[in-house]
């Protein structure tokens, strides 16, 4: 109870009565006093009297309180009872209020305790480190905090940061930031230790609070890796694949020689010839230049009776004979089968050499380089980022060959290469080496059964064709987001084939094969028995050829192939005049990738898939030309209109022109040209006009008006052409 004395200036004849109320401050009414009123009464002749304020007990451990006494006069000061008159006195206050102050008498309960949590996270991440008071804050808390290095190492791991945390009362709760580094290092989680110093009003329960930074670049690295467990294995079966058809192509091309003219030429006919294509511009220099070749064999030594042509070669080959052999390859690679989306091309160059060292032997060298793009995932549902994958090898492949009479031969190849493999997208660019080796084995045997003059006049033979081969493509570990990796390629493939023919009245002749083997890949689907048959037919003084040939691939899983192809040929007479005509259809896949290791290499697959998974897209395919030469009056030489159409899976082609064979040794050429390329762009056309001078052997020079279409190109089947174009545009 407090008590509040008021005191009279001087004693008063009469009773002094005064009202007094009370009026909050920081003290509540009800919670820390009792909100009461009244009338204070000095008796006559006494100058003081005592109000009691009563105050509430409480249990809460807070600062002094107060509250105010208000004064004021009562209504009836005086009261006469002698006489029975009541009169008014009037008191004069010199203060009116009171301040009256509560002292606490609580002990004081003890600060409350800090918690301190800090979730872990990803590098590059800020930590966030929660201040969490055990009851709110009676008086403002503070604290010093600062930064050490557990397994994280400030600067690369962390910034290191220092501070002072308030927390006013009342309050619960602060926090504190750390910023973490991302170093792109695959990595253990590691952790920073936060030190805490001079608390006040609060009790720290450590202080040493722990934090961990986890290692986010994990699941960049593991997702990185799956990339390159979906691409490599395709990636290198393409490239041993791409190199054993480069060498069975030099091998087996004895004779095929080509000069610089034709080499130019072709090297021009990969350019654009229209100004859709360069507007488009969906194709690469490479894409543009693949199938390009050329082939040259220079003789160290020539008899004296030889005739001088520098180093070219004339007659059969010979002991000492150097062959050079090269071009470029551009090959579509693709798959959706192996949990990433990825498509891209490979492409490279190429250039062999070997040496006759006997009748019988060759031996060499080939020197590649190749390049490989991929585009990877980003598709629509995948959870994958986008990215770029991109590998360059140089590589160098020594071979040996060895031929026996009767067809028999045995070949084997050995090769190493190392690069550099990158991977980028929006946020990582990540580089590492690459290496890769590869040998193969392979030949042909023919049988005894081969005989001439059989029964009926059938020539027969039978021969065992097969290889094998193995490859192996590493990816070093680059002590970033990159493990190391490596993938095995092997094949192996034996068949039979036979071939019935045989000559008929009139010089015609009749052909029939058949064929089956059996063929393995591991990165392709497996094992599977392919087959093939057909047969020719050459008559009409040998100007009309006829050939069909089908195909299928079977037993290999879920993996079938099928295909039918048909020609029908009719050249014109010697001289060139008459009627000439070439009809080619072909429905699905008429061309198997180990026909082509066998019978030509991979000039002939361009833009096609065949290492996706599944094979290469089938359709049908007609190729036609039709011409007439004729021969014109007085000796003005030779006159022949040509038209062909060709129509795939890519498009259509029309061609309309004329060739005239002017004089010995000169040719004019004018040709017109209608393509739709079935991609929804606007067809296009365009004219060409060649002269050719001399040719003569296979030389000569060509001189073209313009620059556009320049090249070589594929006049229809079995026949190729050089030509030069100009002017051409896009027709609405």
């Amino acid at each position: 109870v407090a008590e509040v004395q008021v005191t009279l200036s001087g004693p008063s004849w009469q009773a002094v009565t005064v009202d007094w109320s009370l009026v909050s401050g920081t003290a509540a009414a009800g919670e820390d006093y009792l909100a009461e009123s009244g009338v204070l009464t000095i008796p006559a002749g006494e100058t003081s009297a005592v109000i009691r304020v009563r105050t509430v007990q409480d249990e809460l451990d807070e600062a002094d309180e107060t509250l105010t006494l208000r004064l004021a006069a009562a209504s009836d000061n005086v009261q006469n009872t002698a006489r029975g008159l009541s009169s008014r006195l009037s008191v004069n206050m010199e203060q009116e209020t009171a301040l009256v102050t509560i002292r606490d008498n609580d002990e004081p309960p003890p600060p409350p305790t800090l918690k301190v949590e800090a979730a872990p996270v990803n590098e590059g991440v800020a930590l966030v480190f929660h201040f969490n008071l055990s009851e709110p804050a009676r008086l403002p808390v503070s604290l010093d905090w600062r930064t050490a290095d557990g397994t994280a190492t400030a600067t690369e791991d962390y910034e290191a940061a220092q501070g002072t945390l308030h927390i006013e009362a009342g309050g619960t709760t602060a926090t504190a930031r750390v910023q973490t580094l991302d170093d792109n290092l695959v990595e253990a989680g590691e952790t920073l230790t936060l030190t805490l110093s001079n608390p006040v009003n609060v009790v720290l329960t450590a202080t040493e609070i722990s934090a961990r930074i986890l290692d986010g670049d994990a699941e960049v690295a593991a997702q990185l890796e799956h990339v390159n467990k979906a691409i490599l294995p395709q990636v290198s079966a393409a490239l041993v694949h791409n190199r054993l058809a480069q060498l069975d192509e030099c091998l087996r091309g004895e004779g095929a020689e080509t000069d610089f003219n034709s080499v130019m030429g072709t090297l021009f006919q990969k350019l654009p010839k229209s100004n859709a294509e360069l507007e488009e511009n969906t194709r690469s220099v490479w894409e543009h230049l693949d199938g390009s070749r050329f082939r040259r064999t220079v003789r160290t030594d020539k008899d004296e009776d030889e005739e001088d042509e520098g180093f070219a070669v004339s007659g059969p080959p010979r002991v000492g004979d150097i062959t050079l052999c090269g071009g470029v390859d551009w090959l579509r690679l693709a798959d959706k089968q192996s949990g990433v989306d990825w498509d891209g091309e490979l492409y490279g160059a190429h250039l062999s050499g070997h040496m006759r060292f006997a009748n019988d032997v060759l031996a060499g060298v080939s020197i590649s380089q190749n390049f490989a793009d991929v585009d990877y995932g980003g598709g629509e549902g995948s959870e994958m980022d986008a990215g770029e994958w991109e590998l360059s090898l140089t590589g160098v492949q020594p071979y040996l060959s060895r031929s026996w009479a009767g067809g028999k031969r045995l070949w084997a190849q050995a090769g190493w290469g190392a690069g550099e493999l990158t991977l980028k997208d929006a946020d990582l660019h990540e580089e590492a080496d690459a290496r890769q080796w590869q040998a193969a084995l392979g030949g042909a045997l023919p049988l005894d059964w081969a005989a001439a003059g059989g029964a009926g006049g059938w020539q027969r033979s039978l021969s065992l064709k097969g290889d094998a081969w193995w490859g192996r493509l590493e990816i070093d570990e680059n002590d970033t987001l990159l493990t190391g990796l490596a993938t095995d390629t092997q094949g192996l493939r034996a068949g039979l084939d036979s071939r019935f023919g045989r000559q008929l009245q009139g010089g015609s002749a009749l052909e029939l094969n058949a064929g089956a083997g059996l063929r393995y890949d591991g990165n392709a689907g497996g094992a599977g028995m392919e087959w093939t048959g057909g047969f020719s037919f050459t008559g009409f003084e040998s100007r009309l050829q006829t050939q069909l040939n089908a195909r299928g691939l079977m037993l290999r899983g879920d993996a079938e192939e099928w295909g039918f192809s048909a020609q029908a040929k009719l050249s014109p007479r010697a001289d060139g005049s008459g009627l000439s005509f070439a009809v080619a259809p072909g429905w699905g896949q008429t061309n198997s990738v180990a026909e082509q290791l066998w019978d030509g290499g991979l000039t002939a697959q361009t833009g096609q898939d065949q290492f996706h998974n599944g094979g290469s897209e089938a359709g049908a395919t007609l190729q036609a030309e039709l011409g007439y030469g004729i021969k014109l009056p007085w000796q003005r030489g030779l006159l022949t209109p040509v038209s062909s159409f060709r129509a795939g899976l890519q498009g259509r082609e029309l061609r309309l022109g004329l060739r005239w064979l002017w004089l010995p040794g000169l040719t004019l050429e004018l040709d017109g040209q209608y393509r739709e390329t079935g991609n929804e762009t606007a067809p296009d056309m365009g004219m060409f006009l060649k002269a050719t001078i001399g040719g003569s052997g296979g030389g000569g020079l060509d001189f073209g008006a313009g620059g556009l279409g320049s090249g070589v190109r594929d006049q229809g089947p079995g026949t190729r052409r050089q030509e030069a174009g100009f002017g051409d545009h896009t027709i609405p």
